[in-house]
C-alpha cells in the first residue's frame, strides 16, 4: 500500500510548527540540507540534491542528549516504483557525531532525531498509569466485596 511507504511515514510525523531552523549546507541550484527542531524537541534533517552527492555533516546542532535516528532515503535503483518506496534505517546519534549522506541524482535524505529521554519518559508515564489503574481497580473490587 502507498500509505505504508517510508516517505509517507515521514509526513505523518512532521509537525506544522518549528522552534528552530538551521541551514546546514547548501549551494544554490545544486543541493541543500536543513535541520528543524520540533516543539517536542525532536530534530528533522532534510537534504535534497540535483546531482549525485556524498558529504558529511557534523551533528553539532543537536542538544546534549542521545537520540534515536530514523533515516529515510531513496533507493539506489532506477525503478520509479522502488524509488517511491525508499528505505528506513534506525540508528542512535548524539551531538558531535559525523553523519554521512550519499544521495542519488534528484534524490533526497530525511532523518528524524527523536530524543531518547522523551521516549523513556513517555514509557515510564505509561507504566505509572498502568500500575495506578491496576491498583485502583483492585481497590474498588475489595470495597465492593465488603458490602
Amino acid at each position: 500500500m502507498l500509505s505504508s511507504t517510508p516517505h509517507l511515514l515521514v509526513w505523518k510525523q512532521m509537525p506544522t510548527s518549528w522552534i528552530d531552523t538551521k541551514v546546514i549546507t547548501s549551494k544554490i541550484g545544486e543541493y541543500i540540507t536543513i535541520a528543524r527542531k520540533a516543539p517536542n524537541g525532536d530534530w528533522f534533517l532534510a537534504s535534497a540534491t540535483k546531482s549525485e552527492q556524498l558529504y558529511s555533516i557534523y551533528l553539532d546542532f543537536l542538544d546534549d542528549i542521545d537520540y534515536e535516528m530514523e533515516r529515510y532515503r531513496d533507493l539506489d535503483d532506477e525503478d520509479p516504483q522502488l524509488i517511491l518506496k525508499g528505505t528506513l534505517k534506525i540508528e542512535t546519534a548524539k551531538k558531535g557525531d559525523i553523519y554521512s549522506i550519499s544521495m542519488r541524482a534528484s534524490g533526497g535524505d530525511v532523518s528524524i532525531f527523536k530524543a531518547l529521554d522523551s521516549q523513556t519518559q513517555q514509557s515510564l508515564g505509561f507504566l505509572f498509569f498502568f500500575f495506578f489503574s491496576f491498583h485502583l481497580f483492585f481497590l474498588f473490587i475489595s470495597l465492593f466485596n465488603q458490602y
